[in-house]
């Protein structure tokens, strides 16, 4: 389910150890290195290699300042 403030056709932009991740909002789910996933969490989880709340991942929820949420 996306959050209320996030359209499709959103994009979302994230860097992570370097590199530049871009995730497109589409109606029925999110596209990400030409695949569509059913949630951020997936993404986030393939991104980092660790299981990640895809919302905070992606920066759309606060969290804690933990080292190694910014992919440093």
């Amino acid at each position: 389910m996306l959050p209320r403030r996030i359209k499709p056709g959103s994009e979302l932009i994230r860097m992570w150890k370097g590199k530049s991740h871009r995730v497109t909002v589409m109606t029925d789910g999110f596209a990400y290195a030409g695949e569509i996933f059913a949630s951020l969490s997936e993404i986030a989880t393939g991104i980092t290699g660790t299981k990640w709340n895809g919302p905070r991942c992606s920066g759309l929820r606060s969290g804690s300042n933990r080292e190694g949420t910014n992919g440093r």
